[in-house]
């Protein structure tokens, strides 16, 4: 019997300000809701590489993350 690894959702948010016409400022929040992903046992894609795995290239491993910048342009 297959065993599925199940569907997560991620949601990210972005907000940007002109503080000015030569200054942009971003805030972010990545996997706002900090969606933790499913650990993958050795019976679920057993390979060499993604036996008790998270699948970071599908899930994001990281949780929720937090982001700012300041852009100049001249």
């Amino acid at each position: 019997d297959f065993q599925r690894i199940p569907a997560e959702s991620y949601f990210d948010l972005s907000f940007q300000w002109d503080v000015s016409e030569n200054v942009l400022f971003t805030l972010t929040a990545q996997n706002l809701f900090d969606n933790q992903p499913s650990v993958v046992g050795s019976n679920i894609g057993t390979t060499a590489f993604n036996s008790g795995n998270i699948y970071p290239s599908s899930y994001d491993p990281l949780g929720r993350r937090y982001g700012a910048s300041v852009k100049f342009s001249f």
